[in-house]
């Protein structure tokens, strides 16, 4: 019998009515790194002082006289499946325990890989949700703000109403415009973009207008048509208005005003048919005071005005984005990416002076330069000043945030902080209710997280 019991691959641990160690098998030293002999004959209670093992399963035998199963955790980090099992004599009297110890350790492992993967699946279903909320591409949303300005957008889509768009640079006016095009009725024209920053400022004219035949050295003979002319029955979206040369904004009003021109060179006014969205990130009534902007203009310019919020605004959009950008890059360049939850917790606390335009090339670049699969904060190439966050509000989500900042988590390591470390895990674990969570937030080890919501949530249990 002896023979059987010392080549079980679970441990058999017995004690007796005092709690002494009787017996325990050779598994005890894969369990606790412990020799059977340096067991024998010490109690449960010594062996759980030493830290050897918790919680004590023991006690709560003696106290129910009834099986008890539960999870221990070893010394050595181990996880272990204990049943202890009462064995009376002849009296009814609980004579002694045998505990059948079963190591869970790569069981455990499992399970929190299956959360890793169950975390990732569910960003990915998130990813295709992003379909729902918007048909363009970067304009992808889920924050309330732009739920708010997108209603708008829609409501005004359909009026040929002239619109101006302000928003700092990155924000993505451009695709707003194209977006409201799409809404339109007049969806199935043409749509004709110009950039007014981009052109030189002796050929913006002639881009624009177009020009007649002879018009001037070095024209076509027949003439050239203006982009204005090419988005007859469309829209006419002009970006970076507030760069166009003021010699060209008197002849820019009278298009906007009655939707007539004259080419470069020519003697008659053409109609056209056109809706004239512009956008800008100047201040245009600064650039009126400076004399640079023709106040009539900003005026038949600015019938509707319409201002995209910045990412820093509307921080329940970062995360969304991050993955948007990541999907469409992955497949792209024929990858496999994802972000680390620290990783997004550092993301989402950058400020992004250069919005969607800055996610997306920043996306971008992780997904070329990035070789694994896991994007790390290590791989950021974000400033150091602007990576981490500042605010340190003693609300749950907000010491999440804070926890990852590296000096905080050298202060767990160092263990030189013992009430802050104890209050922000246990108010960690209150959100989370994963010490796995809170020990990969803070770097420390999920035994020691779980020693302390144990022991600190008893007490707090007791005391009430």
């Amino acid at each position: 019998m002896i023979k059987i019991l010392e080549n079980s691959f679970d441990e058999i641990f017995v004690v007796n009515k005092h709690g002494i160690v009787i017996y325990v098998n050779e598994a005890c030293q894969k369990n606790y790194d412990l020799k059977p002999s340096d067991v024998i004959g010490k109690t449960v209670h010594y062996l759980v002082s030493e830290g050897y093992y918790t919680p004590a399963i023991a006690p709560l035998v003696f106290k129910t006289k009834k099986a008890v199963t539960l999870e221990q955790e070893t010394k050595s980090g181990r996880k272990l499946l204990v049943t202890a099992i009462p064995v009376f004599d002849e009296k009814n009297e609980l004579d002694f325990i045998v505990m059948n110890s079963r190591n869970i350790t790569e069981i455990e492992q499992l399970r929190q890989d299956l959360e890793k993967t169950k975390e990732y699946y569910k960003t990915q279903i998130q990813q295709l949700r992003q379909k729902e909320l918007s048909n363009q591409d970067g304009l992808v949303f889920q924050s309330e703000k732009m739920r708010e300005f997108m209603h708008t957008a829609q409501r005004i889509a359909p009026f040929d109403t002239t619109i101006l768009i302000l928003g700092e640079s990155g924000t993505g006016k451009n695709l707003l415009a194209k977006q409201i095009h799409t809404m339109s009725n007049r969806r199935h024209e043409p749509y004709i973009c110009i950039n007014c920053a981009a052109i030189p400022e002796q050929l913006l004219e002639s881009e624009l207008f177009g020009y007649t035949k002879g018009a001037f050295t070095g024209a076509e003979r027949s003439g050239k048509p203006g982009l204005i002319e090419l988005a007859h029955k469309g829209t006419l979206f002009l970006d970076e208005i507030g760069e166009i040369p003021l010699s060209l904004q008197a002849k820019l009003l009278q298009l906007v005003q009655d939707h007539t021109f004259i080419p470069i060179g020519g003697t008659e006014s053409r109609q056209v048919d056109i809706r004239i969205i512009s956008a800008t990130n100047c201040n245009l009534p600064k650039l009126i005071e400076q004399g640079r902007f023709r106040l009539d203009l900003y005026y038949r310019l600015n019938v509707i005005e319409i201002e995209i919020p910045p990412v820093r605004e509307r921080s329940d959009d970062i995360v969304l984005l991050l993955h948007y950008f990541l999907n469409k890059f992955d497949i792209k360049y024929s990858t496999s990416h994802y972000f680390s939850e620290e990783c997004l917790a550092v993301l989402q606390n950058y400020q992004w002076p250069g919005n969607v335009r800055e996610i997306e090339h920043l996306v971008e670049r992780l997904v070329i330069t990035v070789s694994e699969n896991c994007i790390l904060p290590k791989h950021l190439p974000l400033p150091k000043h602007a990576a981490m966050p500042e605010d340190t509000e003693k609300s749950p989500s907000a010491l999440m945030k804070t926890a990852l900042n590296k000096e905080l988590r050298d202060e767990f390591t160092e263990y030189s902080f013992k009430i802050k470390e104890r209050e922000t895990i246990l108010e960690l674990y209150e959100e989370l209710r994963s010490s796995y969570k809170v020990a990969s937030i803070l770097k420390i080890s999920q035994s020691k997280v779980s020693r302390i919501v144990r022991t600190y949530s008893e007490k707090n249990m007791s005391n009430s």
